[in-house]
This record gives structure tokens, sequence and C-alpha cells, in this order.
């Protein structure tokens, strides 16, 4: 069983819709071996008993952990995270954000490849620094986000 069918199995018709997002839903982007995946959901409330439900099955939640309108799950322990789960209304826009950035780049080698040197130059800058590794990349998400139709 893959954990679409796992999660969907344990969070049931809450559930509107599960997408692969993240580094590792790229072709040919080098990627940490941690996947990505956005829940899309009515709202929030829908997920109240989550936390619970995912903490039997090894996820730890950190609620709206980056003030982003999205409630985030982690699965394994710190140095051995092997899911990260993006909890989101699925008519809101980080649901749209997030499919149009994997798809931009899913699209377009160039975009790709230049996304891939700048996490490649990161990782050796931010080794030990997640946080700064992660803000450094913001600039170039963002110009890429801009792209968005929803976002004009």
């Amino acid at each position: 069983m893959n954990e679409k069918e796992r999660l969907t199995g344990l969070l049931g018709n809450a559930i509107i819709q599960v997408e692969h997002i993240g580094s590792t839903a790229i072709p040919q982007l080098a990627a940490k071996p941690i996947i990505d995946i956005a829940i899309g959901v009515q709202s929030l409330e829908v997920t109240l008993s989550w936390p619970a439900i995912l903490g039997r099955e090894g996820y730890t939640y950190f609620g709206d952990r980056e003030s982003r309108g999205d409630d985030f799950y982690a699965k394994g322990p710190e140095e051995n995270r092997t899911i990260y789960l993006h909890v989101v209304p699925k008519d809101g826009l980080r649901w749209r954000e997030y499919l149009f950035f994997r798809d931009a780049l899913r699209a377009d080698d160039d975009l790709r490849k230049k996304y891939e040197n700048l996490k490649m130059r990161l990782s050796v800058c931010h080794v030990s620094t997640r946080a700064c590794y992660t803000s450094a990349k913001t600039e170039l998400i963002s110009e890429i986000l801009s792209q968005c139709p929803t976002n004009r």
C-alpha cells in the first residue's frame, strides 16, 4: 500500500485531492529522499482530529509552522524524515502555488536546472542550517510563482 492509499484510508472523505509535490515529484531534479505530499481539503476545520490520527502513524504535527495557511506534518524522526504533509484548502492560493511550481519545473528544463543549481549551491553553504537553506530559495521560488495566473 502506498502512502496516498494509507492516508486516504485513515483520513477518509475529508480529503478532496492528494498530490505529490516538492523536488521528488520532478523528474531529473536532485532531491533529498523526502516525499512532499499536498492534501487538499474543503477547510482546515475538517482536520481537527488529524494530529491524533496521524500521530499514531508516526507523523509529528507542527501546525501552520511558517504562517502560510497550511498544516504541516513530518513523518519519521528529525534526523530521518521520510514524508512531509502539507494540508491546505483545495480552493486556496497555497494549493494552486504548490501545483503550479511543480508543473513549471516539470515543463521547463532550463528552469529546473536553474533551481537545481541553486539548491546544490545552498546545500553546501547551509549544510547544517535548514532554515537558512529554505529561506535562501525564496527569491527564485517567488519569481516562479509570480507567473502563476492567480498571482498576477
